[in-house]
């Protein structure tokens, strides 16, 4: 058991693995958002849907998304009718374009990351490729070797239909990789151009709205990483606390939540938050809703009616204010001036926009933008009825 301890220990890498480059490609043909519905329905023969085309374009709004980059154009589509259709049979057409674009598109990305690497292709020791699009053999691994003229002797790992957790698998196998086969160097690819869901709309589903790009990375240790990394462990250097303007006594909460939600015709289910609150703990409760703001918009004191946009309304500007509020405090405390941050971690379960809510606080502080690195972390929300 020792001897094959140290045999293992001897194949290791010493230290974490690292990404070491990044590049990306997209699609050739770019699309407005704003003008994505009319051009779907209009290639998928639906602009009889007016309806469904109505709620497609809410759809879009909401996204978020500016730009789409596809594949497919109209002339495509219109020597492949199938395509546009929801139901008729057409994996034979769309298996015809995957299995050719896709290495393509990966291609491109791949090339982008070994050029910023900064060293000959022949060092790639491991390719670990990952996409939804296409099963073939051999591979889109395969074809990506060729393409890029890495040699047939590169290890290679192909994931096929892993949906959309294949990111994060491909990256924990070329963690392993690098971790444990000393001198690896991996490149990570991930591609889709989406071909095999693309269809005409239905009344329940609309298939037409995935991203389409494609991703390399390369991943190996870094020799150079552990003169970079600071001595000794992370410290807490200040804290700043902030709460919302209203206080209430937790011994009269219950009168005002029942009151705003013009509850009061429930006696039993009021006794029985009173009693909920009573074995809280708590003494004070700081709020951000008034009697006012509730009085002006009435759907957030219902359990079910939809009132979702209001609700995000209220929380896209306040909790960057509020986090303004408790951040000034830390970096009073801190004692240090606000140029020297450079990095930013939000996290909320309040709210989902774009630009999100670290992007508002960095402009509220005054952060510099090419300066602070941002990386916002968002809590999965708790259910919200009256939101459905």
């Amino acid at each position: 058991m020792a001897s094959l301890h140290a045999m293992r220990k001897a194949q290791r890498a010493r230290g974490p693995a690292t990404i070491m480059a990044i590049g990306t490609a997209n699609p050739p043909n770019l699309y407005e958002q704003s003008t994505y519905p009319d051009y779907y329905f209009r290639v998928t023969n639906s602009e009889h849907m007016q309806e469904l085309k109505h709620k497609f374009q809410r759809i879009c709004e909401k996204t978020m998304v500016k730009r789409r980059y596809l594949y497919l154009t109209e002339e495509i589509l219109k020597e492949r009718p199938k395509l546009c259709s929801y139901m008729e049979p057409s994996f034979d057409d769309r298996q015809d374009i995957v299995v050719e674009e896709v290495p393509k598109l990966a291609k491109e990305a791949a090339t982008k990351a070994i050029k910023e690497w900064g060293r000959s292709m022949s060092d790639i020791t491991h390719l670990v490729f990952c996409s939804i699009s296409g099963i073939d053999m051999p591979g889109a691994d395969y074809r990506l070797a060729k393409l890029l003229g890495l040699p047939l002797s590169v290890n290679r790992i192909m994931l096929y239909s892993q949906a959309c957790h294949m990111g994060a698998a491909m990256l924990r196998i070329a963690k392993d990789l690098a971790e444990n086969n000393k001198g690896a160097r991996v490149l990570v690819v991930s591609c889709e151009i989406t071909v095999l869901s693309f269809r005409g709309p239905d009344e329940h589903d609309f298939q037409a709205l995935a991203g389409q790009a494609g991703i390399a990375k390369m991943v190996s240790i870094d020799a150079f990483r552990k003169a970079q990394r600071p001595q000794g462990p992370a410290t807490i250097m200040a804290i700043g606390t902030a709460n919302p303007p209203n206080l209430y006594e937790q011994s009269t909460f219950p009168d005002f939540y029942f009151r705003v939600t013009n509850s009061d015709h429930m006696p039993e289910l009021k006794d029985k938050f009173r009693r909920i609150c009573g074995k809280t703990m708590i003494k004070k409760r700081y709020i951000d809703l008034t009697e006012e703001v509730l009085k002006q918009k009435p759907g957030m004191c219902s359990y079910m009616d939809p009132s979702f946009d209001e609700r995000q309304e209220i929380v896209v500007e306040e909790v960057p204010r509020l986090a303004k509020e408790a951040a000034a405090k830390a970096i009073k405390e801190w004692g240090r001036d606000k140029s020297e941050i450079t990095h930013l971690v939000f996290c909320s379960t309040s709210g989902i926009d774009m630009p999100g809510a670290d992007y508002r606080l960095v402009k509220l502080l005054g952060l510099p933008l090419s300066r602070s690195s941002s990386a916002r972390i968002q809590s999965k929300a708790s259910r919200i009825p009256s939101s459905r």
